[in-house]
């Protein structure tokens, strides 16, 4: 595909059309689970606290939160859509640094090309109009990765090296998963400077692993202000994280998810069995998911990963295997850097935990590269013979990539729909009432109570943000005063105790939970709700009481 002025205008103001749809979906308030329970929640706290504080009654809060922190700014300017277009950014970000990689090998076109691919893929989409990290993480990693095989190249440039390694430390400053990109890295990069020295001289490198150290030390030294204050604050310098190595105690397997169920913590290696009991999977089914991933996604369910990628993505990078290289391309060390990078990440997340996209997205921008790269190798061959043959390959690929993105992408607008909001016929309040359960009742606790209210939350998945009052998520706290032996005391004094003046409940999961209680602990529940609690307000299948401290 040579270099064409019309061509280049045609894929720019397709990155220009796709910028100014993400942004129209982002221009609505936040309604995503994670942006409620922490990357809006932990900051907003921050705010009221005057600065970082910890919050032991978060996990989330001891997680690495460089873009968290970003997040604060939008926030203390009441401006919380700012936080989406942040986010966004960095996909932009991401987007420029293919554009920029894919350009110094194939030129402008080519890197265009690979920039709206990446913009277009799905969960990329969808990230990018979300409170979430992914991205921030995407874009680190991207930057690590490319400075790398920029060192690679010429070993002797060491600027390359540090700027990976930054990059590495920035990346684990966003997320833990960044820790699976900076042992790759650490450990790729000496392995290929030793490949390719034995390549070209016929010797090892011997500072090989000596540039790892370094690679390593500086990763880290950026990551250590996290490390330090999970260290000061938990003993554990990546809380919640090993914690059986660093503070043992009898290991808890599983964690309550957004609905109350249960599910299998990271590395517990019951989420193979989880998948097989719950789904229904096959031994088959589930050794398929570093493929399944890429063609059997599905957004908000689980079970199909949470998320939608491009089946191309797949079988390109596959292509390149079957298509000769020139000496000169053999050289190129993102070959087998990207290639190596992006199936050990997804195989480490695989084997981790329960497979959802957003945290194999780090690999994307590799994968996109190697596309990229595929689709020039295909023209070129054709090219030679048939010029008007290849342009019809490269515009097929490129219709077969963008048209199921652009289906998803419609989609995702008539989910959204933000027309309404940004046109002021849906305000805020309306808006959200009608997407979040539980938020006109929020509104009600804003409204009625001031900031000595103390709310419990039972079976709100976490979800804090939208409240203005003091409030604990902790499902578990009714099961332990059922068991109390001394259960009045401990349900109705116990709530006086911990400070809470009200119970907000979602009632379904509430009453699911209620029904498999024991019939000792179910008369001590119909005890409590009588003669501990009086019924304020109802909405949306949420209930709110005040606690009757006096009785009991």
């Amino acid at each position: 595909m040579q270099e064409s002025r019309w061509l280049k205008k045609l894929l720019a103001a397709g990155l220009v059309a796709i910028t100014l749809l993400i942004l129209l979906m982002a221009s609505v308030p936040p309604e995503s689970r994670d942006a409620l329970t922490h990357h809006l929640a932990v900051p907003k706290l921050y705010l009221q606290h005057n600065g970082i504080v910890e919050l032991p009654q978060i996990e989330f809060s001891y997680y690495p939160e460089l873009l968290d922190l970003l997040y604060m700014v939008p926030l203390a300017l009441k401006w919380d859509i700012g936080a989406k277009y942040i986010h966004f950014t960095f996909a932009l970000a991401t987007a420029l640094l293919l554009f920029l990689f894919i350009r110094r090998r194939l030129g402008s076109t080519w890197g265009l090309l690979g920039a709206l691919f990446f913009l277009t893929i799905p969960v990329i989409i969808r990230l990018s109009v979300m409170v979430y990290v992914d991205l921030g993480l995407v874009f680190f990693t991207a930057a690590a990765i490319f400075s790398l095989s920029l060192w690679l190249e010429d070993t002797r440039k060491k600027k390359w090296l540090i700027l990976s390694a930054l990059a590495c430390g920035l990346a684990l400053s966003t997320k833990y998963n960044g820790l699976v990109t900076f042992t790759l890295l650490a450990l790729l990069g000496p392995f290929f400077q030793m490949r390719i020295a034995q390549r070209k001289e016929k010797k090892f490198s011997n500072g090989a692993w000596r540039n790892g150290v370094l690679f390593a030390l500086i990763a880290l030294l950026v990551f250590s202000p996290w490390m330090a204050r999970n260290w000061i604050w938990k003993g554990n310098p990546v809380f919640p994280l090993y914690e059986q190595f660093f503070n043992p105690t009898p290991a808890n397997t599983a964690t309550e998810d957004s609905t109350g169920n249960q599910t299998p913590q990271v590395g517990s290696h019951a989420h193979f069995l989880y998948r097989d009991l719950l789904y229904n999977e096959n031994a088959l089914d589930i050794l398929l998911i570093p493929l399944r991933i890429f063609y059997d996604g599905r957004d908000d369910d689980p079970q199909h990963f949470d998320g939608q990628l491009n089946l191309l993505l797949l079988l390109l990078p596959l292509a390149l295997l079957l298509l000769p290289s020139k000496d000169e391309e053999k050289s190129w060390p993102e070959y087998s850097l990207f290639s190596t990078f992006s199936l050990l990440f997804i195989l480490i997340v695989f084997f981790q935990t329960d497979m959802r996209i957003r945290w194999v997205a780090p690999v994307l921008p590799p994968l996109v590269v190697l596309s990229i790269y595929s689709m020039q190798k295909i023209w070129q061959r054709v090219a030679s013979k048939a010029p008007l043959t290849a342009n019809g390959i490269i515009a097929l690929l490129s219709i077969a990539w963008l048209f199921p993105n652009i289906h998803y992408i419609e989609q995702l607008y008539n989910k959204i729909d933000p027309i309404p909001y940004l046109t002021g016929k849906e305000d805020r309040e309306t808006r959200l009432s009608k997407r979040l359960g539980e938020y006109s009742l929020i509104q009600y606790l804003n409204q009625k109570y001031d900031a000595n209210h103390h709310v419990l939350a039972l079976y709100m998945g976490n979800r804090r943000y939208y409240f203005n009052l003091p409030v604990t998520t902790d499902s578990g706290w009714l099961q332990k005063a059922l068991q109390d032996p001394q259960y009045r005391e401990a349900n109705c004094l116990g709530a006086k105790r911990s400070g809470f003046s009200l119970l907000m409940i979602r009632n379904d999961l509430f009453m699911g939970w209620a029904k498999r209680l024991p019939d000792g602990q179910k008369l001590r529940l119909n005890h409590f709700l009588k003669s501990c609690l009086k019924p304020v307000y109802s909405s949306n299948g949420y209930s709110l009481y005040e606690f009757n401290t006096r009785n009991g």
